[in-house]
């Protein structure tokens, strides 16, 4: 376990830093009752660093408990995740990661170009706790989280693939001011507005086996296609949203298109490759 110690009886902790760079952990399986976090388990402290970065990959490892990759409780220290591979990876909570955080403390959780993929949160009966949340990342925490600080940000991440026997198949959050750290980073976008008019999505093939489907809009101001993937959700009734294999908060990728009309003004076409979406 990585963790700040203390320096003294007074409980003032040393600032630590720790830069685990290009290395790769693979098959790491958690003992019963060895505590969370396959491969790493860490507690910062205010002023420590721990930075993961330069093709370090995590596969194929699973923790009995929380955070099949990585669990990270943080206390005003800070964590950087920086071109990361996390795939296929198993935990009851937090397959992929698992963050607890004093949002009340100086901290700073930031991921950059890192893939999560394929991991799973898996439900345990046997366990009081509840357990199948967060397939990718479980992120809770104390105290009251101000958004406009962006001391949270996850918007290098890209995450595929993962799934929860209960919920949060990429993401579970359990935190105060969900909906405004939401709005801050952008990470959803339902298009056409309710006030706009839209042009038609086409589809081509079986609906019940595969399909492609496409759209344009002529509005590409809002899009930042080189730094973020995007995908879609579809719905028969605009309350259950689904996605790749009919499950909710997987949405199925996207393929950017931009093209010109006749005045030469750029437009884009968004289309589902190959894709099968379970209505």
């Amino acid at each position: 376990m990585i963790h700040s110690d203390k320096s003294s009886t007074s409980g003032v902790y040393r600032m630590n830093q720790i830069d685990i760079i290009n290395s790769t952990f693979e098959n790491i399986i958690q003992a019963e009752g060895s505590g969370s976090g396959s491969t790493i388990n860490a507690e910062l402290k205010t002023g420590s660093i721990m930075n993961i970065s330069q093709s370090c990959s995590f596969a194929n490892c699973k923790s009995r408990t929380t955070g099949g990759a990585i669990q990270t409780i943080i206390s005003g220290g800070q964590i950087e995740l920086n071109e990361v591979i996390i795939k296929g990876c198993k935990a009851r909570n937090g397959g992929g990661i698992y963050i607890n955080i004093d949002f009340s403390s100086q901290f700073e959780f930031k991921i950059i170009n890192s893939l999560i993929q394929d991991c799973q949160a898996k439900n345990d009966q046997l366990q009081i706790n509840h357990t199948g949340y967060g397939g990718g990342i479980f992120l809770t925490g104390t105290g009251e989280y101000n958004p406009s600080t962006k001391r949270l940000d996850l918007k290098g991440m890209k995450i595929y693939g993962n799934s929860a026997d209960k919920s949060g198949q990429s993401l579970y959050v359990a935190m105060t001011s969900v909906k405004e750290w939401c709005n801050n980073y952008a990470f959803e976008i339902i298009y056409p507005p309710d006030d706009e008019l839209a042009l038609p999505i086409l589809i081509e093939g079986d609906p019940q086996i595969f399909q492609s489907a496409s759209f344009g809009m002529k509005d590409i101001s809002w899009i930042d296609y080189d730094n973020k993937p995007y995908g879609i959700l579809a719905s028969n009734d605009k309350r259950i949203f689904t996605g790749i294999d009919g499950k909710e908060d997987q949405a199925y990728p996207l393929e950017i298109i931009i093209e010109k009309d006749d005045d030469e003004r750029s437009f884009i076409i968004l289309a589902t490759i190959n894709s099968c979406i379970r209505l």
